[in-house]
């Protein structure tokens, strides 16, 4: 899969989590963390495990997420594609965001698979999304309980589902009604991150910033500055002399400017939660929240941005 002969499991529980999703006995809810490789686990499952004919179906919070997991999906050789009302193509993977998974044509296309045994499995990634976002995204409040009709595995990966809120996600979701999946759950802690809070006066932040920028984001290491609100994202922006990352954009303006982040034409990027979940890219050093965070899930999400593959972050 890796292309590395010597390449070992992290830990003892993404080994159990391969073997459950690739037994395909029962469903399975995953709990690693940042960085942890759950992707890799079905992602395995699918090359090594499944007929050319398979198709797996990955539901994605965000465009951006399922673009980024699309690009990772064929570096791994494996055939995916992102379904939207234009594009019905049905490849070993399909990505589909909640705008897409509501509609009837997806529904059918869906039927369709499990009809001639295609469907192997339904994977929910960022799984805690459906439960922490679902205020201001009415469209994550999809109606799962068609999916559970299929008689395959369901998957729900996530890196911030405390044990307090799983029965609450399994009935957002509405599965409830289905058999209870296996829990693997390991500890969310990063060890490679530093944290810490910083009180200051409004007008200090920006210098702040670039004190920061300076001591810790040498050539060729990046940094994020994650905020609240789509205005005060293009605010601090500007001050920062950087890029906006945020739903206010067409995703043609969100490509251009994650490319031009990720290229190094600035250290900084200013982003929403829109940037805080999933999406990986090396060298993220330096993770800032401006203000408090909605809550301690999005907190430990965006500041997984940083310090992926055990490198050292500051957050």
């Amino acid at each position: 899969m890796l292309g590395d002969a010597n390449a070992t499991f992290r830990h003892d529980n993404q080994r159990r989590a391969l073997i459950a999703i690739a037994s395909e006995r029962q469903h399975v809810l995953c709990v690693l963390p940042t960085g942890g490789g759950k992707s890799l686990l079905w992602l395995t499952a699918v090359r090594n495990y499944d007929a050319p004919t398979d198709v797996t179906v990955v539901l994605v919070p965000w465009n951006v997420l399922a673009a980024n997991h699309l690009a990772t999906t064929q570096i791994y050789g494996i055939s995916a594609t992102f379904y939207e009302k234009d594009n019905h193509d049905v490849r070993q993977v399909m990505y589909v965001t909640p705008d897409s998974a509501k509609e009837d044509g997806f529904r059918s296309v869906v039927r369709q698979l499990y009809h001639f045994g295609r469907l192997r499995r339904i994977v929910f990634d960022e799984a805690h999304a459906w439960l922490t976002e679902s205020d201001f995204r009415p469209t994550l409040l999809l109606d799962a309980s068609y999916l559970t009709l299929f008689e395959v595995p369901i998957i729900l990966l996530s890196a911030t589902i405390p044990p307090s809120a799983m029965d609450a996600i399994l009935d957002r979701l509405s599965i409830t009604s289905i058999s209870r999946p296996l829990t693997i759950r390991q500890s969310s802690t990063r060890s490679t991150i530093r944290y810490a809070v910083d009180i200051m006066p409004r007008e200090h932040f920006i210098d702040h910033i670039n004190n920061l920028v300076l001591r810790l984001l040498p050539d060729g290491y990046k940094g994020i500055v994650f905020t609240r609100s789509r205005t005060q994202a293009d605010v601090l922006a500007k001050a920062l002399d950087c890029e906006a990352f945020h739903g206010g954009k067409t995703g043609a303006q969100l490509a251009n400017s994650l490319a031009r982040w990720e290229r190094g034409a600035a250290k900084i990027i200013v982003a929403t939660t829109l940037l805080g979940t999933g999406y990986h890219t090396d060298n993220v050093r330096l993770i800032v929240n401006h203000g408090a965070p909605y809550n301690y899930i999005a907190y430990s999400q965006s500041t997984g941005r940083g310090g992926r593959n055990e490198t050292y972050a500051e957050a």
